[in-house]
């Protein structure tokens, strides 16, 4: 019912009653990103419709529902990394990047779920753990990945000044004490080591003459 629903999504309407009903009635929220790349792959007559801004609207509403800017688990944040894996399946190459990079609505979702604001027990994904999956996934893709046509750094979203804000945000749960001292060095610790690993990484990149580390369109801000 839901997948259905999806193939025929229309551009600005939001989900169908159809489908929210299949959702309620199903309890498939977490199932979402794959019925999604499952129905934009389709090759049925109804899966032509969900193309261009139709799957544009689709994803926006995808995300939003299985990543809400609070969530039981208290990390959203994660959550979202954990699920863009999935719906970068929408892009034949180019991973979570091209998916950043053709579609604004991932971008702007990361933003809110930052403005909203970092808790203390997601202050290890923020400040490290973020960096890691960026990292693994560059060091995963780089070889099927078209780094000399790529327009978007890998690192894009950690450049951001919504992420620069969330993690002036957690520095000043440091300084007052809200993060107790030794769970907070090591944490600075952490990420030390994994900016050391990102540094390597970009200047590996930068003397193949990739982009791993150029800022990209989403790239302007701090240095992290």
């Amino acid at each position: 019912m839901v997948a259905r629903a999806l193939r025929a999504w229309s551009p600005g309407a939001g989900p169908s009653e159809l489908c929210s009903f299949g959702l309620e009635v199903s309890g498939c929220g977490e199932k979402l990103p794959n019925m999604l790349v499952e129905a934009a792959q389709a090759k049925t007559p109804d899966s032509e419709a969900l193309q261009g801004e139709a799957l544009a609207d689709a994803l926006r509403w995808v995300l939003e529902t299985t990543v809400p800017v609070t969530s039981e688990t208290g990390l959203p944040l994660a959550t979202f990394w954990d699920t863009l894996p999935v719906l970068a399946k929408l892009e034949e190459k180019g991973a979570e990047r091209a998916l950043w990079s053709k579609y604004p609505c991932v971008g702007e979702w990361w933003t809110a779920l930052l403005e909203h604001g970092a808790k203390q027990k997601a202050a290890a994904f923020v400040l490290v753990a973020v960096f890691q999956k960026l990292i693994d996934r560059q060091c995963m893709h780089k070889m099927d990945d078209a780094d000399e046509e790529a327009e978007e750094s890998w690192f894009a979203p950690v450049e951001c000044e919504a992420y620069q804000s969330a993690v002036s945000a957690i520095y000043e749960q440091m300084n007052c004490g809200e993060i107790p001292a030794r769970e907070a060095s090591e944490l600075l610790a952490h990420r030390v080591c994994v900016l050391v690993r990102k540094a390597r990484l970009v200047c590996a990149e930068r003397r193949r003459g990739g982009t791993g580390g150029k800022g990209g369109k989403g790239g302007k801000g701090g240095k992290g």
